[in-house]
């Protein structure tokens, strides 16, 4: 990890307390300190009161990017708004020539980030090893979706998420 790498951290990164190890300034958005908030405050409150997170959210045509970016790949019924706000803030710093690294353990937010080439650290995981375009599938008709439909509309049976390898990345 470079001395002019910025770091941003996702919620369970932040509640695992990785932080205590690292004696470095840390990025966050206001959705991920918000959900951090709301589950134990005292690991915000640490990280602010000793000056280690600073919180940026990103341009709103950022998020429509990655909103966008994460519906191709089919993520999008499995990241939070905090995580789409975390991938939009990696996305814009990246486009301002900053080398961004993001830590986080959610194999979602992981996936999206593989995609757009941007750097991403697990803490407690291996990490995702392949990529994947998620599609949805009628366990029934198999009528296949790219968005995430909770029933088939062509038989009324369940859909699955079912991922789809994306070579050559």
């Amino acid at each position: 990890m470079g001395n002019k790498s910025i770091y941003l951290l996702d919620t369970m990164v932040i509640l695992s307390g990785f932080y205590r190890a690292h004696n470095r300034k840390f990025i966050t958005t206001s959705k991920v300190r918000n959900e951090v908030w709301h589950r134990n405050p005292s690991k915000i409150d640490i990280l602010l009161v000793t000056n280690q997170l600073e919180i940026l959210d990103p341009e709103p045509q950022y998020v429509k990017k990655a909103i966008t970016h994460s519906r191709t790949l089919g993520e999008e019924g499995k990241l939070s708004d905090s995580d789409i706000s975390l991938i939009a803030l990696a996305m814009q710093l990246r486009d301002s020539n900053k080398e961004v690294i993001v830590f986080t353990d959610d194999y979602s937010i992981q996936n999206v980030l593989k995609s757009l080439g941007i750097v991403y650290k697990p803490i407690t995981s291996l990490g995702i090893r392949k990529m994947f375009k998620w599609k949805y599938v009628c366990v029934a008709c198999k009528s296949s979706f790219s968005r995430k439909v909770e029933i088939c509309p062509k038989c009324g049976s369940k859909i699955v998420r079912l991922p789809e390898e994306i070579k050559n990345h």
